[in-house]
């Protein structure tokens, strides 16, 4: 299996300051990470693509799909760190109720499985179920000899990053990658895997 993990471009609200799933469209800068994605990936054969449930995600695969045949499956699994009651809310408005890195903190605690913002999830939650999710399309739906693209976040990249090279998601950061980056991996095992990261 060839799971190729895709960082979604980036997104017109990122300059608005807003946490939100509801997004606007890519921004310019976006439209070309997309295209740039396209290209790099055009001479790999892809069997399969699964996206957040974002307007960024999808947004970001248009131009990867554009003269495919691959159908394009959005999957839950896949969404970013949910912040719970803060969805929606502007960045510096957050920062000011519970203290100016709250996102940082949540994605860098040591305790993993115990931060978390009201009515979200911890950072070892959002881990289980995109690597769970990971796990049934490699081995039970996709099949060992096909090409999976995911599209998704940072913080979800960086937690399958974790669970595929056994490192604690405390560590999730040490792997750095900007909008549109793209992480190729061969899946070889349910819980063993050799990664390579292009950029």
């Amino acid at each position: 299996m060839r799971l190729v993990l895709v960082r979604n471009a980036e997104r017109a609200s990122y300059k608005s300051g807003r946490w939100s799933l509801e997004e606007t469209e890519l921004s310019p800068k976006g439209a070309e990470q997309s295209t740039t994605i396209a290209d790099a990936l055009r001479g790999m054969e892809i069997d399969h693509v699964y996206v957040s449930q974002t307007r960024r995600s999808v947004a970001t695969v248009q131009p990867l799909a554009d003269g495919r045949r691959v159908d394009i499956q959005v999957d839950k699994a896949f969404n970013p760190l949910d912040i719970g009651d803060h969805a929606g809310s502007r960045y510096e408005d957050t920062r000011r109720i519970l203290g100016n890195d709250i996102f940082s903190e949540l994605l860098t605690t040591p305790q993993p499985d115990k931060r978390y913002i009201a009515g979200g999830e911890t950072l070892s939650e959002m881990a289980e179920r995109a690597w769970r999710r990971i796990l049934e399309l490699t081995h039970d739906e996709c099949g060992a000899q096909s090409s999976l693209v995911v599209i998704t976040h940072e913080e979800v990249i960086g937690a399958v990053l974790c669970r595929m090279s056994d490192m604690p998601l405390s560590r999730l950061w040490w792997v750095g990658w900007t909008s549109g980056h793209t992480s190729v991996c061969e899946h070889y095992a349910r819980y063993q895997a050799a990664w390579t990261v292009d950029t």
